[in-house]
């Protein structure tokens, strides 16, 4: 089975769910990347906004941005990966994930694959920016 990685972001009400076991809230503002296999029970409120995007690892790889803060980025942000917004982070994850899908949905099959990988680049050094911004570099 391919290991994947799931990007959550919850920009309306909540959701309950279970990371390694035990029970977690995701509310408003918060987001979380980590491995589907730690996550189980996802459960949104009848109000909640959960953007989700579901990434196999090795395409993850190919999507982090090549500066040299990428991939000790990436370790960090596995060491901490539920976090809280600020309204303006929020705001700017918000339209990375909705661009994201965009590229998915409105590009021409021959260039799909790098719109996306181009677009997933762009959110993870918005998210890496935010991240190392809330738990240091």
């Amino acid at each position: 089975m391919q290991q994947q990685i799931i990007h959550l972001l919850c920009t309306k009400g909540s959701c309950t769910l279970s990371f390694h076991g035990r029970p977690h809230i995701l509310s408003e503002g918060h987001c979380m990347i980590v491995m589907d296999s730690h996550i189980s029970d996802l459960r949104p409120d009848p109000e909640c906004i959960l953007y989700q995007i579901l990434l196999p690892v090795e395409q993850q790889v190919r999507c982090l941005p090549q500066s040299g803060y990428g991939i000790c980025g990436a370790l960090h942000l596995f060491m901490h990966p539920l976090f809280r917004l600020e309204a303006e982070h929020m705001a700017l994850l918000t339209h990375d994930f909705q661009e994201v899908e965009y590229r998915m949905e409105h590009t021409p099959e021959a260039y799909r694959q790098e719109a996306f990988v181009l677009a997933m680049q762009t959110l993870y050094t918005d998210v890496l920016n935010m991240h190392a911004s809330l738990f240091g570099e």
